[in-house]
């Protein structure tokens, strides 16, 4: 069912944040979880949701990084680091939309796709 919905690229992403209800609500939630003290993402969400939970604050950290809330909850619950399957699939989304996997590369100053 999460293969489904998921959000398939950056620019997807972007106009989920933008949407008048959506985006505004994501931000909202994504707040409250991080004034959550004293426990994980697993033990807030349970499996596979934790799991989901670092995908979309890297897919929305990466896609809204004027938006300091979703890299706050990379910091807080995965040590700000991005989610490797969610950079992977994008990299790839990439690669097949433009044909070339360097306009990725060297965006970023550590050779993380964006």
């Amino acid at each position: 069912m999460a293969q489904r919905y998921a959000i398939a690229s950056l620019a997807e992403a972007q106009s989920h944040l933008e949407h008048s209800i959506l985006g505004p609500r994501l931000t909202e939630c994504t707040e409250l979880v991080n004034k959550v003290e004293g426990r994980s993402t697993h033990q807030s969400l349970g499996s596979p949701d934790d799991l989901k939970s670092r995908s979309s604050m890297t897919l929305c950290a990466l896609a809204q990084q004027h938006d300091p809330v979703f890299h706050r909850a990379l910091q807080r619950y995965f040590d700000g680091a991005l989610d490797p399957l969610t950079t992977e699939k994008l990299l790839l989304s990439w690669t097949i939309h433009t044909g070339s996997e360097e306009a990725v590369r060297s965006d970023t100053t550590d050779g993380t796709p964006l």
